[in-house]
């Protein structure tokens, strides 16, 4: 029952996220979220969501509404990947309009000891990656990372 309930969440995910990317274009809102590099020696996580499957990001989400971004990205991973944070620490921020919505993007670097666990509805994959061999990356990853390089060197 379990993986109908997901399978059906993913699906309605899936589904209402092009109604999303049609509103941010018309309204331009102006949302708030976290994106977490999560390190493990030379490699870095990152994540395909189900409805964005082509893409890969890092981990991260929306910040709600009164919520610090440190408990934001703390909520955020707990919910995505089941796991707790080491050493998480904000590097910087990222501003991106890519989706049509003016996003502001605060970026955090953690490393974890547990094994990550796939959210059965937001993302259909986690991999981790050497440093130079990173699957093609959007804008706004390679923004991210870009923002991660510079305060980790």
């Amino acid at each position: 029952m379990k993986t109908l309930c997901g399978s059906l969440k993913r699906l309605a995910i899936f589904a209402l996220f092009p109604v999303a990317r049609l509103y941010w274009r018309v309204a331009k809102p102006k949302t708030f979220g976290v994106k977490v590099v999560i390190r493990n020696a030379d490699k870095i996580l990152l994540i395909r969501h189900s409805y964005q499957p082509h893409f890969w990001s890092f981990p991260g989400g929306s910040i709600k509404t009164s919520e610090r971004p440190y408990d934001a990205a703390v909520r955020e991973l707990r919910e995505e990947l089941q796991i707790a944070l080491l050493d998480l620490r904000e590097v910087g921020r990222v501003e991106s309009t890519s989706e049509g919505k003016h996003d502001t993007i605060t970026v955090f670097s953690a490393r974890t000891e547990d094994s990550p666990m796939v959210d059965e509805v937001e993302l259909i994959e986690m991999r981790w990656f050497s440093h130079t061999n990173l699957p093609n990356l959007g804008p706004t990853v390679r923004k991210i990372l870009s923002c991660y390089n510079s305060q980790e060197q």
